[in-house]
């Protein structure tokens, strides 16, 4: 019966999207941040993630994973093709 009602409602909806995307992108977050070394698990044995070092050359444009995730975001959000879909309510 709760599911039904978010059909017909426009903030409901927006709302369980919000929640659903935070939910997903801090878990993706989280993730990055293992892998980019800035972060240990909190359960179990970790033998880490090998990488290939990055050349000296780029280090200075070099972005940590994690710190690129969530900018990311606006860049979809100005090149997707349903501008009525998006996970905040900022206005265009």
């Amino acid at each position: 019966m709760a599911i039904q009602a978010i059909q017909g409602n426009t903030l409901l909806q927006s709302a369980l999207r919000k929640i659903l995307a935070s939910c997903a992108a801090g878990a993706v977050f989280d993730f990055l941040n293992l892998i980019d070394g800035t972060s240990d698990p909190e359960h179990g044995d970790w033998s880490g993630v090998m990488l290939v070092d990055r050349p000296e050359e780029i280090e200075e444009h070099w972005q940590f994973l994690h710190d690129a995730f969530y900018e990311t975001y606006w860049d979809w959000r100005a090149k997707r093709r349903n501008k009525n879909w998006r996970l905040d309510n900022l206005p265009e």
